[in-house]
């Protein structure tokens, strides 16, 4: 023939099509999972702020103080760290 073999460069071809078809779908899916995890942060935050409403009210409507003081949070936190070595 000419001096150059065709279906290498066929199979070079299809196999870079195939890379940037596969780089493509995890693309998606790597979008698709920000959206998700976007979602979900969202609702948390919505969730936390309904909380914080909820102590507010407590506290205000109620006189109830729901709200940890610092030495109850590292109270807390030594019963936590026991019930992990034990």
């Amino acid at each position: 023939m000419y001096g150059i073999d065709p279906i290498p460069v066929l199979l070079n071809e299809r196999k870079i099509k195939l890379e940037k078809e596969m780089e493509s779908e995890e693309e998606k899916l790597l979008k698709a999972r920000i959206k998700e995890l976007e979602k979900e942060l969202q609702f948390r935050e919505l969730k936390n702020r309904a909380y914080e409403i909820m102590i507010e009210i407590a506290k205000k409507d109620y006189g109830i103080d729901l709200e940890k003081e610092p030495v109850a949070r590292e109270l807390a936190n030594l019963k936590k760290k026991r019930r992990g070595k034990v």
